[in-house]
């Protein structure tokens, strides 16, 4: 991900406060993955369930190599 894109991911906790999850959520359907901040610190990161699936995949085949 380049720098542009990382600070095109981030969203203040205050946007959900302000009502608008929707708005955000909807953002998922071009986006992997969107970091949420609280007082500018990461405190979560929502993931498209595409980006989801790929993330238990490749969790899954780590798992079988072992």
């Amino acid at each position: 991900m380049t720098e542009r894109n990382f600070l095109n991911n981030l969203v203040s906790v205050t946007m959900f406060n302000q009502g608008q999850a929707s708005k955000i959520f909807n953002r998922l359907q071009s986006e992997k993955q969107i970091i949420v901040l609280k007082n500018n610190n990461p405190t979560a990161i929502l993931l498209s369930p595409d980006e989801y699936d790929r993330l238990i995949n490749l969790a899954a085949d780590g798992e079988k190599m072992r």
